[in-house]
C-alpha cells in the first residue's frame, strides 16, 4: 500500500472526505483519535496481510501517513 492509498483510506473512511497529505499531523491536530487509529490498524493488517504488534501502535508511528509508511516498511 502506498502513502496515497493510506491517505485515501483515512480521507474516505475516517474523515468523511476531508483530504490529508502524507506529511499532515494526524494525532496532535485531532484528525485521528484512538478509535480512528485502531480502525486504520485493522485496515492495514487486512489489506497488507501483516500483524502490527501492539508495541508498534505508538503516537510517533501514527502521527502522519509518512510515519505509518515507515512503520509498515519494518514489518
Amino acid at each position: 500500500m502506498s502513502e496515497q492509498g493510506i491517505a485515501n483510506f483515512i480521507s474516505g473512511t475516517i474523515l468523511d472526505g476531508r483530504q490529508v497529505a502524507p506529511s499532515d499531523e494526524l494525532l496532535m491536530s485531532g484528525l485521528l483519535d484512538s478509535l480512528a487509529v485502531m480502525t486504520l490498524v485493522a485496515h492495514l493488517e487486512t489489506e497488507m496481510q501483516v500483524e502490527i504488534p501492539a508495541d508498534k501502535i505508538t503516537f510517533e508511528n501514527f502521527s502522519s501517513v509518512q510515519n505509518v509508511m515507515s512503520l509498515l516498511k519494518t514489518l
